[in-house]
Order: C-alpha cells, then structure tokens, then sequence
C-alpha cells in the first residue's frame, strides 16, 4: 500500500510524504547539515508538534533505511530544545544510547556558541566526523566511508580532464585527490606544530587538544 497522503492546495489535492517519511527525511537532511541551523529542529518539531505520527511505522522506516539513529538524534533535540512529547518507547531507545545524547548535548551547546557568536565556524559544511559517528553499525560506517571516497564530486571533473570513455576514472581519481589534499593538510598541521612546539609540548597530554588534532587531519572537502 501506499504511504502517501495527501495536502489540499489551491482547491486540489496533491500528494505529499507521509507523516513518518516526513521525519525520516528531516533528520536524514538536517544530520547531512550536521543539525548546524536552529530551523532544521524546528521544522521537525513542527511535524511532531502538530501532526499524528504513528511511532512504530516510524521506527520500522528507520530500520528499513538503516537511519535509526539519526531519527533518534532528532527526537532527542526536539526533546530538550522544545520540550516535545515523544513516544516513551522512542525515548527508552534514546536513553540506552549515550552517544547519541553525547551528541546532541554538543550540537545545542555549538547552536548556543553561533547564537552569541554569529561569526563562529563551529560547523563543518563539508564533512564531519558527526556523519560517521551516528551510523547505525560499523558496516553502515564503513559502506558511508567507501562512498565518499570513491564517488566523484565537481571537484574531480575540475581536476583534472578526462574524455567519455575514460569517465570510470574519476571513481579512482577520486580517492588519489583525497590522498594528495590528506598529505597536504597534514603538512600543514605538522609545520604549524613545529612552529608552536613549545606551547604544544605543555598540552601534548591534553585530550581537547587529540582531539582538535584528529578532526583538523580528517575535515577533508569530500562534499566539494
């Protein structure tokens, strides 16, 4: 059967998503933006706020698109930012995850900090570790990571040129690009640590400054 419904508009009705895809779809759209605008919760509550939503098919699209976790997230912001009433199951399952309430305590707390700062970058726009990270199972995580490193952007086409018959080879070029911007990145880090060494030396041990490490290395533009 269908799971379409249906909206009056301009005296007709048109076909719409049904009030679980609509979710599925809001969370999927606003973790590929990392949750990093205010609107993308709030369009979200708006759907639970005013519409009936039946939580088991929810959970079991989730499932089906291997999304679970994503529309877990998504209720949880909509929980604390808007103080929602969500399913007690859907909550349970929220509840028994700690990274994904790990998670979404650092996405409000980075909404808040571009909130008093409108010019602060907190945000990756391209990738973040945050598309990895709230993966239903390693298998979803690594398949995530196979498809950004073989699937060519703009950014392999503008490269480098390659005629019709050889179009395949931008899958391969793909990952050679990654590697080169990977190296070149690294080079970068370790000449402006060499520079600092000093202060580095105090903060070697430091788990903010691992960390900030780690996602300076791995914030490559896969998305351009």
């Amino acid at each position: 059967t269908s799971r379409l419904a249906s909206v009056r508009l301009l005296g007709k009705s048109c076909p719409r998503f049904s009030n679980e895809d609509t979710i599925v779809h809001l969370c999927v759209h606003a973790t590929s933006h990392c949750w990093s605008e205010l609107e993308l919760i709030s369009s979200l509550s708006g759907v639970l706020m005013h519409q009936e939503i039946n939580w088991d098919l929810l959970w079991q699209r989730s499932c089906e698109l291997h999304c679970r976790r994503i529309v877990l997230l998504g209720l949880f912001l909509c929980s604390e930012l808007y103080e929602i009433d969500i399913d007690p199951v859907m909550m349970q399952r929220v509840k028994q995850d700690n990274s994904i309430q790990r998670l979404g305590k650092k996405i409000i707390q980075q909404l808040d900090d571009c909130r008093m700062d409108s010019t602060s970058q907190n945000f990756s726009r391209r990738f973040s570790l945050l598309h990895i990270a709230i993966r239903d199972s390693w298998v979803d995580k690594l398949r995530y990571g196979l498809r950004l490193s073989f699937r060519p952007t703009f950014s392999e086409f503008e490269w480098l040129f390659l005629p019709g018959w050889l179009t395949f080879g931008y899958s391969l070029l793909r990952p050679v690009r990654l590697v080169w911007l990977f190296v070149k990145r690294l080079f970068v880090i370790i000449k402006s640590m060499w520079r600092n060494r000093l202060s580095i030396w105090k903060n070697i041990s430091s788990r903010s400054w691992k960390n900030e490490f780690l996602s300076s290395v791995l914030t490559l533009p896969f998305h351009r």
